[in-house]
Parts: structure tokens; sequence; C-alpha cells
């Protein structure tokens, strides 16, 4: 295990490289561009005495949410927005802000209901480039908007008419970000995100007799899938052969783990938290394993598998996974190159040059959200970022 030295150091060179360098960034999203960059920089800067550093956060703000206005109509807005309201509304309900944001909120919300219609009347159900990004948002703001109650349950309601049933008792849904329709199962784009929000959804109060239906539903159709003698025990693709997996968030058995746990909780299905713990427990072998992540950062890496190993201590109260954590953590390591110049963190889906990735969701700034998670036990971000 790595001491917390390479963690600071690591997160210190992280901080500086991007203050330094985060302007010359064209994209301004929130999971590869300026504005992911504030958010980690408002991680470490707002509750210090440092009024040249919050001020450069500020700035990358506004100069990230001026880029997205300026996007205007492009292919790809309805994402980006989601992603910018669903993380100023967490900043500022967890009182990290540094500035008014209600406006902007309360400008976002009609584009954000439309989406999340269209979306739906699509059928694209999905939580990275579809309707669950919205939802989220939107079920969150609706504590202090109830106007947005009613289009969440019309949303829930679609859920259930979307929903495929080819066995009663069992329900699944269709991802269709694909040439193809296919049966997902992850955390990115599968059952395991619908389940997640359904189980929110409940929590809250929306429609819960439906989200309660559906949660049963959707848990049944994921046992029914679990295959105890392959290596990968849920499949990434549902009927399609060879599967693939990484023990990442994005794809893979502990994102549907995370998924059926949140899911059998909300039920108090017994067998359901059971299985999920069990395999999620078999899974801390695989830390040690070559080719385990294709980089260190969060949608495919290790250091989301030490967010979703945390979150899974904490729903589960396995102190085992907090170890697990660790870790996958400390397997950064094996992602750094000399060579590489964004602090020499390569990334397997690099978004500039030379390999680098400077983003939230996949690079350095999620990377170092992840080492400040552990230095100060804090994973309330990351797990905001991931959508846990």
């Amino acid at each position: 295990m790595k001491n917390d030295s390479y963690f600071q150091g690591n997160l210190n060179a992280i901080y500086y490289f991007i203050q330094a360098g985060g302007f010359t960034l064209q994209d301004p999203s929130l999971k590869w561009g300026k504005i992911g960059l504030a958010v980690f920089l408002n991680q470490l800067t707002f509750n210090s005495s440092d009024s040249a550093a919050q001020a450069i956060t500020l700035r990358l703000f506004e100069a990230g949410v001026a880029g997205v206005e300026d996007l205007a109509e492009e292919s790809g807005l309805g994402e980006i927005l989601s992603d910018l309201a669903g993380i100023i509304h967490f900043l500022r309900q967890n009182s990290r802000l540094a500035f008014d944001a209600e406006d902007l909120l309360a400008e976002l919300d009609p584009f954000l209901l439309t989406y999340l219609t269209t979306c739906a009347t699509l059928g694209n159900l999905d939580l990275v480039a579809g309707a669950l990004a919205p939802a989220h948002y939107l079920l969150a703001r609706a504590t202090e908007c109830p106007s947005l109650t009613k289009p969440l349950d019309d949303f829930i309601l679609q859920l259930d008419t979307l929903a495929t049933r080819a066995i009663t008792g069992q329900a699944c849904w269709y991802s269709t970000i694909f040439p193809e329709p296919r049966i997902y199962l992850g955390l990115s784009h599968g059952s395991a995100s619908i389940l997640v929000f359904l189980a929110k959804a409940l929590e809250a109060g929306r429609q819960p007799a439906v989200c309660r239906r559906l949660l049963a539903e959707g848990v049944a159709y994921v046992l029914a899938q679990y295959r105890p003698d392959s290596s990968i025990a849920f499949p990434v693709i549902v009927g399609h052969e060879p599967q693939f997996a990484t023990l990442g968030w994005a794809y893979g058995d502990l994102g549907v783990c995370y998924g059926l746990l949140v899911a059998s909780q909300a039920l108090g299905h017994v067998p359901g938290c059971q299985l999920a713990v069990s395999r999620a427990l078999s899974l801390g072998n695989r830390i040690g394993e070559p080719g385990a992540w294709p980089d260190a950062g969060l949608a495919y890496g290790c250091t989301g598998s030490a967010v979703l190993f945390h979150a899974l201590a904490q729903l589960s109260g396995t102190p085992a996974f907090l170890s697990f954590a660790e870790q996958c953590l400390a397997r950064s390591s094996d992602f750094i190159s000399a060579h590489n110049p964004a602090c020499g963190f390569r990334a397997a889906y690099p978004t500039r040059g030379n390999g680098a990735d400077w983003g939230i969701i996949s690079g350095i700034a999620g990377i170092g959200v992840a080492f400040h998670a552990y230095l100060s036990q804090d994973y309330s971000l990351a797990q905001r970022l991931l959508y846990l």
C-alpha cells in the first residue's frame, strides 16, 4: 500500500498543473473540459485561505459556463448541460459554491425537462448521454422546485412502459446509443444505472408503487443473469459472446454489484444483498491482476473502482471493501509514465495529444478527486461524479 505522501504528492502535482494550464483547454464541459477542472480545483480551494487560488477557480468556472453557452445547439448539448446542472446543484447543496447559481439553474431547468422528455420518447435511457443524467439532476432539484415532480413521475411511468419483460416478473431495458439495441447490465449504459435511479426515486417518494415493482423486476432480471462459474459473473452485454469486462466503474461485475446492492437494500431483498456483497468481495482478488484496468481514471480505471469499493463499504458495512479501495488507489502508480505530459498519468482514451487526458471523468482531474477523497475521507464529490 502506498503511504499518504504518494497521494499528496501526486495530488499537489495535478493541482498545480491544472491551475497553470486549465485555461488552455477548448472543451468547456464537465467530463473533459474547463468545468471539470474548476470542480477539481474548487474541491481543494473552497475552504482554503488562498484567495488567489479561489479567484482562479472562479474564473475557470466562468470560462467553462461561457463556453457552454457558446455551444448553442451543437450535438451533445443536452449531455453537457445535464452534467453542468447536476454538479452545480450538488456543490450548492453541499455549501461548496462561491457564487449564486439559482439564476443559472432556473435557466437550465426547462431545457433539461425537454431533454429528458425527448430522450425518454426515443427510448434513450443512458446515464452518460441520455435521460438518466437529467433525471438524476431533476430528482435532486425537485426538493426545492415542486413543479418538477410531475415530469419526474411521468418519466418513471415511461421507465415502466419501456421495460422489456420476456419473462413474467423480470424487467430489463435496452440501450439505444449503439447501432443495434443491446441489453447492458452495468452502471454506464445498463440496468444497474436504472436500478440506482429507481432506488433514489423511491427514497424521494416519487411513484413508490411503480418504483418498487420495477426494482423487484429489475433485481429478478439481474439475478437471472448470474453465472457463478464464469470469470464474468454478470454479462456486460446480455446474449453477446465473447464478453469483455474490466474492474472499473463503466463496465463489469463491480458496477453491477453496486446497482444490485442499492436496489436490493431498497426492497429489503436479502438474497440480492448477499449475492452483491459476496461477488464484490470476490472481485478483490482481481486488484493485483495485470489488465484489470486500462488506466487510472474514474470511468474505466482503478480510481473509479476505489470509489465504488468505498461506496460498497458504506452500504454494506463490510470493512474489507475499504482495504480494496486503498489497494485500487495504489495501483494508480502502474499508469504513470515519465513521457506523459499530464502529470505522468497515461490515458486509455486520450482527449489531447501525447496520450493526455486532463478531464474529470477519465483523466487527471478525476484521479485528483479520488486522491483527495482518500486523504480527506470525503468521497461525496467522487460518488456524485459517478452517480452513486
